[in-house]
């Protein structure tokens, strides 16, 4: 030890720092040491806002648990609370809205499939959209025995959006389910769904399903699995993964009301519409990743039909155009939100319109899209070079660059 401490020495006068290593003297000038003594006091100052910082993360951290819990605690509150509301006041926990046009070969069982529902606290909405088959009967037998059942009648058929749009008048519950009279799901859709929405203080639910597809006497069954399960916040790019269709979904009522959403009145396409409005108004989901919901599609029914025409895309393209002028309704500052979404979601129908509309009929679709909806978007929002070619008519080239053979 003392062999060291002869060898290396350091000593101060005024003018230098004198560094004795192994007999050699080494002065460092007065400025350096300044220097050094400086960014000495600098890491002194580093260390002690490190160990501030340090104490301000903690903080922060238990804010942050105290925050959750409380957020758990009102969850829970809201949960007790709706249960009160929906006992105390006879208000059903869901309306389950069903539009009915000639279903008399499916009807019993999807009727069946609701009303023995381990959640049995729901009203159910059958809207029969005119049905010159034995659909009408069938209700009024399942009516007879089950007081929860709700019929409406039109006289004319006016199309399922119509038919939705009228079990919405009269809806009660404090959520919505609307079902397909050809389809079937298990018996405890209803509860899970509404336990996912009420233990998540989210705004709709979403489970997985079986793809049901019936061609004469084939059938295949796809499994259609959700793409988030557990509760999410809604951005624009989750918004537009979530299918749009209905049945595998639950509603919050109150959302439909307080938006003034609702169902245009085309022959297809009307599903698509609210659910794209019903997510711009909302900002969490919840995903059951449990197979709930059997979706049946006859190829026989009017969508196939329709398909083969062609007729089903300008269909649809009528929803996508009544959607656009529920957006322009909405404040200025809601609209950059939701054209944003709106146009997201529309490039990549567009693409799939294009796909399946006759040849001959894929200028008269690009026409439409420009006129009735790119022509509608409000000038101050600025459009992306795909869309601005079918605004300003570029069809021929765009048409070309989206079918090229490789």
């Amino acid at each position: 030890m003392s062999f060291y401490k002869y060898i290396f020495s350091i000593k101060n006068d005024n003018i230098h720092k004198v560094i004795t290593i192994f007999g050699i003297k080494i002065k460092i000038k007065s400025k350096k040491l300044v220097q050094i003594q400086k960014l000495e006091n600098i890491e002194k100052k580093l260390a002690v806002q490190q160990n501030v910082i340090a104490e301000q993360k903690s903080t922060i951290y238990d804010l942050e648990n105290q925050i959750l819990e409380q957020v758990i605690q009102l969850r829970k509150t809201k949960k007790e609370l709706t249960e009160t509301l929906s006992t105390r006041l006879n208000i059903p926990k869901v309306s389950v809205i069903i539009p009915i046009f000639n279903a008399e070969k499916y009807l019993r069982e999807s009727l069946n499939c609701v009303i023995n529902q381990t959640l049995k606290d729901i009203e159910i909405i059958c809207v029969n959209d005119a049905s010159t088959d034995n659909s009408l009967a069938i209700l009024n037998e399942f009516a007879s025995v089950d007081r929860r059942i709700k019929i409406i009648s039109h006289e004319t058929n006016q199309g399922p959006g119509a038919a939705r749009n009228a079990g919405l008048s009269i809806a009660q519950g404090l959520y919505l389910s609307f079902l397909d009279a050809d389809d079937s799901c298990k018996n405890d859709f209803l509860e899970k769904m509404y336990i996912a929405l009420l233990e998540n203080a989210s705004d709709v639910a979403i489970c997985s399903f079986n793809f049901i597809n019936i061609d004469n006497d084939n059938t295949n069954v796809a499994i259609k699995r959700i793409k988030k399960s557990g509760n999410f916040f809604l951005n624009n790019n989750n918004r537009a993964d979530i299918n749009v269709e209905l049945w595998n979904k639950l509603f919050r009522k109150n959302i439909v009301d307080k938006h003034n959403i609702k169902f245009p009145n085309t022959k297809l396409g009307d599903d698509t519409s609210f659910t794209r409005q019903y997510l711009m108004m909302s900002e969490y989901a919840v995903g059951v990743d449990e197979i709930l919901y059997d979706y049946q599609r006859n190829n026989e029914g009017i969508m196939s039909t329709l398909s083969r025409q062609g007729e089903y895309i300008f269909e649809s393209l009528s929803a996508q155009i009544y959607t656009l002028k529920y957006i322009k309704s909405l404040s200025a500052e809601k609209q950059n939100e939701c054209i944003e979404f709106y146009l997201l979601v529309l490039k990549k129908y567009m693409r799939f319109f294009l796909k399946y509309v006759p040849d001959s009929r894929r200028v008269e679709l690009l026409t439409k899209i420009s006129d009735d909806i790119l022509n509608k978007i409000p000038e101050n929002y600025l459009l992306d070079e795909e869309f601005i070619n079918i605004r300003n008519k570029n069809f021929n080239n765009y048409i070309s660059d989206l079918f090229v053979v490789n």
